[in-house]
């Protein structure tokens, strides 16, 4: 390892120790009752887009997490 990949290792395990999460952040947006919400207007027969303009994210979004609360 270099010594700036060891440097940056190191900076990572501070953080992790911190509690600080390491990566991308979250969509905290699509709580499980925002999903229940968006899956009762789409039952209801509104279109993915107006779902998803109404829940303030992408379609692909809303989409992704609607697939992933079915399939595991």
């Amino acid at each position: 390892m270099t010594p700036h990949g060891a440097k940056v290792k190191a900076g990572q395990e501070r953080a992790r120790a911190r509690g600080d999460r390491i990566g991308r952040p979250r969509n905290d947006t699509l709580t499980p009752d925002v999903l229940r919400k968006a899956r009762a207007m789409l039952d209801a027969g509104m279109r993915w887009r107006d779902v998803a303009a109404a829940v303030h994210v992408p379609t692909s979004t809303l989409y992704r997490a609607l697939h992933r609360e079915v399939t595991p």
